[in-house]
């Protein structure tokens, strides 16, 4: 009788797997940016992945840069976790009585091959300012998605380099738009993203690597100016007299340009590169050679579409309702001036695109499997190993293993 049972359970096995094939894949990945942590899930479809956005979460770097302590970080490890969960039934309604997201049970729905919590410039501050307690949240965050997911799902938890940022970025433009000749730039909060094609940049240059689009290999440019995203760059350079909220309300002769004037955001062609290291030291200046670009446009992508030309009359020349007032009229002032310094014409379309997207695709392509690309935010390199999206599967459930410094 033992064999017959046997025979059951293989049979039973054999059912499921066939059961299981049958689904799409799927993807999770969790946007962990310097305002708030996004969870997107991809599921793989005809035409192309389709995202299933969930809920939005605390900061993840909020429990290392405010010292909110080991209590705070497994709690927040624990809500992503819960999170994903939580996707799978629509989510809680909101002041318009609608759910504030729309459900999907992935667990019968699709084959869930990874879950990835990708870090952007909020949580480089964050290794830069204690990388102790940085490593004991990511330590937090691979245990509970573990818990929930047990061996099966490869997990990476970990801090993207500003190269993966900006280049995922383009993916999903170029995913959204069908076509590879354009470039973009995109503004966070804390870091903006340059990102294009570049067969005649130097490969000497660390911010050059090499990808794999469609079994082809392309030289690629992304850099990410750490400290330079809109909220950080008031911080950095300074918001003078001419670029306070309501600047044209005691000064009817005021203009922008007075302003801009009064930024210290470039030294010659090159812009301020405040918070990364290059090579011994933290700061300095770094030149993008956006006229190399292989491209025949530029899309604006981030905090750029929120830059409408009516947030110089409400901010600058009035007091009106804006966003965070305080530095309402320097955002203004900064984003064209950020872009012009480019090289980047100002008024360059924008479009909304979420990195998310690129990230899936990658790791799906293994499309960073040539590339090495540097962890500018620490002198000593990356705290875990870079494994990266784009590169080879990892082992199922594998553990970020203390700190390690990884120099490329």
């Amino acid at each position: 009788m033992g064999w017959i049972r046997g025979l059951v359970a293989l049979l039973l096995g054999l059912a499921w797997a066939v059961q299981a094939a049958d689904k799409p894949a799927c993807r999770a990945v969790f946007d962990a940016g310097s305002s708030g942590t996004r969870l997107f899930l991809y599921v793989q479809q005809e035409g192309g992945w389709q995202p299933w956005p969930g809920a939005k979460l605390g900061a993840l770097a909020d429990p290392v840069r405010q010292h909110q302590g080991p209590k705070a970080m497994a709690a927040l490890a624990a809500d992503l976790a819960n999170s994903l969960e939580a996707l799978r039934q629509d989510g809680p309604t909101n002041s318009e009585g609608q759910p504030r997201w729309q459900g999907f049970d992935w667990q019968q729905a699709c084959r869930l091959q990874s879950v990835s919590v990708l870090a952007t410039a909020g949580m480089r501050l964050a290794e830069q300012q204690d990388p102790v307690a940085s490593v004991a949240l990511w330590q937090e965050v691979q245990q509970a998605l573990a818990g929930l997911l047990g061996p099966a799902v490869a997990i990476d938890a970990r801090t993207l380099t500003g190269f993966e940022e900006g280049f995922y970025a383009w993916l999903a433009a170029r995913a959204r738009l069908g076509r590879s000749d354009m470039g973009i730039v995109e503004m966070g909060g804390a870091s903006s993203q340059v990102a294009f094609p570049c067969p005649a940049c130097d490969r000497a240059d660390d911010a050059v690597q090499q990808v794999r689009l469609e079994g082809q290999t392309l030289d690629f440019y992304s850099y990410s100016f750490l400290g330079l995203g809109q909220d950080e760059a008031p911080k950095v350079l300074g918001v003078p007299h001419a670029c306070r909220y309501g600047a044209g309300v005691k000064d009817p002769n005021w203009q922008l340009g007075q302003c801009q004037a009064q930024l210290p955001l470039t030294l010659g062609r090159a812009l301020k590169d405040p918070y990364n290291f290059q090579g011994q030291g933290q700061g300095g200046y770094r030149q993008v050679p956006t006229e190399k670009a292989g491209v025949k446009d530029w899309l604006l992508t981030g905090a750029f579409q929120y830059n409408t030309p009516d947030q110089l009359d409400s901010c600058c020349l009035n007091q009106g309702q804006c966003y965070q007032p305080s530095t309402a009229c320097f955002r203004v002032a900064y984003l064209p001036l950020y872009l012009d310094s480019l090289g980047v014409d100002p008024h360059s379309p924008d479009l909304d695109v979420s990195w998310t997207l690129g990230a899936v695709l990658c790791r799906n392509e293994q499309c960073l499997a040539p590339s090495k690309p540097p962890c500018r935010w620490r002198k000593a390199g990356c705290l875990a190993p870079s494994v990266g999206d784009g590169r080879p599967e990892g082992r199922p459930g594998q553990q970020p293993g203390g700190v390690q410094h990884r120099q490329h």
